[in-house]
């Protein structure tokens, strides 16, 4: 679970007016490359029929992509209020009530247990996490078959970045933190959940990785 100094930090990072600007820049110019590549690579499967669940939902993206290639159901798990308001919106406007299912909070938290689903994504979500093994592990388990996350690579932007970002958050007193978690710790837990790495990406700072069950 989310302690209570980064769930304020992610209602004052990732705010209604944040979400808003995400949602036009999505409309004008679609998904951004390292989305785009998770939302292709899932697509390249069988997923018609198929259920997802989005971990840290955002404003949709995911969910509105996979609807129009072949999935049935979606739902979106985020905790922040701005994010959802914006999620919850954007779904009576486009008409998507019946197919996406709305929910704010912190999907690590114990009182949130979704239904299995087919599909799982999690898009820069576990940087968002201290305690990522918890968020990883309740994830798989809620995955019948495609699991799809993009995070940080471990490169030396990142490693020199990050510290310098989350500083620079505790001087301005902003309780929100960046973390950096290692891929062989990620990969791992998803091998203990019978997990097995099936597709990636590298970009200069991110990574997609696509596993299956």
């Amino acid at each position: 679970m989310i302690d209570c100094c980064q769930c304020k930090g992610i209602e004052s990072q990732f705010d209604y007016k944040g979400a808003k600007k995400e949602q036009n820049k999505y409309f004008r110019k679609g998904p951004r490359k390292t989305t785009l590549e998770l939302i292709n690579r899932i697509s390249n499967k069988n997923i018609n029929g198929n259920t997802l669940l989005d971990v840290g939902g955002g404003v949709g993206i995911i969910q509105y992509e996979l609807l129009k290639n072949g999935i049935s159901k979606a739902v979106s798990i985020d905790a922040s209020s701005g994010y959802h308001k914006i999620a919850v919106e954007t779904a009576e406007k486009l008409n998507l009530n019946d197919a996406i299912t709305n929910i704010h909070g912190d999907f690590a938290d114990d009182n949130i247990n979704p239904d299995p689903v087919d599909i799982v994504t999690l898009d820069r979500v576990i940087c968002c996490y201290p305690d990522m093994k918890h968020l990883v592990e309740k994830s798989a388990n809620a995955c019948k078959h495609i699991y799809g996350l993009v995070f940080p690579r471990e490169t030396f932007l990142f490693k020199l970045g990050i510290p310098i970002i989350n500083f620079i958050m505790k001087i301005r007193k902003i309780p929100f933190r960046v973390f950096l978690h290692k891929t062989d710790e990620v990969h791992s837990i998803m091998s203990d959940n019978r997990f097995s790495l099936k597709d990636e990406y590298h970009s200069l700072l991110w990574q997609v990785k696509i596993y299956e069950k």
